[in-house]
């Protein structure tokens, strides 16, 4: 059965797949819509969506639509000359092929203005000389769940501050326990009182028990995830665009520079820093005490003005906040 635009259109408006009835304004009656007896065939939900669009109130424009894939790199360059980031973005050729590039919105004064496979490579290239040897991973895998040790204040002092609850909750019901054979309170005062304040123990006895199995996720991740330093250009080259961006963000400090096609100046974070600079030892010694020195060496607090234990907080903190990056990728 064929039938024209318009009626297609109204048959799509109809209340009735709702499984209400239109009804005609009659008199000083209003138009309205009434409850039927039959079934509705599709959701409230998706009948009112659908009408949003036919009405005009919702844009079929795809804006925001997430092109990671096509430019992962998108948000870590930055223009030399003017020192905003760098946009992307494809444009068709003579014969309709289309090409992409990375620029700067005022390219025509800077000149920043790359093709993506140009710069794609270039990447590829700076990853693949992040080689970093099983044997220092192994070293700084011990060294980070020791950090993460340290610096689980936040669960440890929890826990510290849940048993003194117990403890004052224990005391309570014994004072209870006192009053009541002293004959201080009721027994209808008593039993009730009793029965809450041992809910309030109970409560506070789950929470210590969850708070002492409950682990760092970082220890996790460093058994499964680290490894994946070895081989990092070739983890990046398999992933998709969100997972290189977020890659990406762990493995440089900095906005990138790119001059003539390739990357010009850049900055490791510090995990990487820490990572090469190990290895380097490894390769020149061979020997797992002097990378552990230099490790601990990195991991160390800084000489100067202020106390050494603040030092140490903020490398660790620094430590962390870099890990806890690569963790969120998996």
């Amino acid at each position: 059965v064929s039938i024209s635009k318009q009626v297609f259109l109204n048959t799509l408006r109809n209340p009735v797949y709702i499984g209400k009835i239109r009804i005609k304004p009659y008199m000083d009656d209003p138009l309205q819509i009434v409850e039927g007896l039959h079934p509705a065939i599709v959701s409230p939900e998706t009948f009112y969506r659908v009408n949003e669009v036919l009405s005009g109130r919702v844009r079929n424009m795809k804006f925001h639509e997430d092109k990671s894939d096509i430019y992962p790199l998108k948000g870590f360059m930055v223009c030399p000359v003017h020192g905003t980031s760098l946009t992307a973005y494809g444009a068709r050729g003579r014969l309709g092929e289309l090409h992409h590039y990375y620029l700067c919105v005022k390219s025509k004064d800077c000149g920043q203005r790359h093709r993506i496979e140009d710069i794609h490579q270039s990447i590829e290239n700076i990853l693949s000389r992040i080689q970093v040897s099983a044997q220092t991973l192994m070293l700084y895998k011990s060294m980070l769940k020791k950090l993460f040790d340290k610096n689980d204040f936040m669960r440890l002092d929890e826990i510290d501050r849940t048993k003194k609850e117990i403890e004052k909750v224990k005391e309570r019901i014994t004072n209870l326990q006192d009053d009541f054979m002293d004959r201080k309170i009721s027994s209808e005062d008593f039993h009730p009182m009793k029965e809450r304040t041992e809910k309030t123990l109970i409560g506070l006895e789950l929470k210590l028990k969850d708070l002492k199995k409950s682990t760092s996720p970082f220890k996790t991740f460093i058994n499964k995830e680290v490894p994946m330093l070895e081989n990092i250009a070739e983890y990046y080259k398999k992933s998709d665009g969100k997972t290189k961006k977020k890659i990406l963000g762990c493995i440089f400090s900095e906005k990138l520079v790119f001059e003539k096609g390739k990357v010009a100046t850049y900055k490791y974070t510090i995990p990487i820093q820490v990572l090469l600079s190990a290895s380097k030892v490894f390769k020149k010694s061979g020997t797992k005490k002097e990378v552990e020195n230099d490790l601990l060496s990195c991991l160390a607090p800084q000489v100067g003005l202020e106390p050494t234990t603040y030092g140490l907080t903020v490398r660790r903190s620094n430590q962390l906040s870099y890990w806890g990056r690569f963790y969120f990728l998996f």
